[in-house]
């Protein structure tokens, strides 16, 4: 397990010690380098390269909150994190991975200067985020 992914585990444990009965959701995380995908041949060849690390630091994500006895609320599934092979209109209108255009309409990193890019969700992407969350907790 990545380090991040140990120490959401040890979070995770220590909250279901001190939680009681209540449930604990961990939450696995869209993959923000997508955003590169729209920066020239550079940024969409790091953008594609990106998505096995992300599903690799996911899926240590998954593990780590099994195994402390939470549940995963799966974020990069609900933005479409590893959809590469359909395409839909991104940006502009332009042909873009399924991957790229949720993150682009879920978040910030598409966004140009001021706002963006930024890695964090917009209010369309907390609420797939609190949609996703209140799904693992009611499992």
């Amino acid at each position: 397990a990545t380090d991040a992914a140990a120490r959401a585990g040890a979070i995770a444990r220590r909250l279901r010690r001190v939680a009681g009965g209540a449930r604990v959701v961990g939450i696995t995380y869209s993959n923000p380098f997508l955003g590169l995908y729209l920066r020239g041949e550079e940024g969409r060849i790091r953008a594609l390269a990106s998505v096995p690390l992300a599903a690799s630091f996911n899926g240590g994500l998954r593990r780590a909150y099994a195994g402390a006895g939470a549940r995963t609320a799966d974020v990069a599934g609900a933005f479409g994190s590893s959809e590469l092979v359909q395409v839909e209109s991104g940006p502009g209108g332009a042909p873009v991975p399924v991957a790229v255009a949720r993150l682009c309409r879920l978040s910030w990193a598409c966004a140009p200067p001021p706002r963006g890019p930024d890695i964090h969700p917009n209010a369309a992407g907390y609420r797939v985020i609190a949609r996703e969350v209140l799904r693992a907790a009611q499992r």
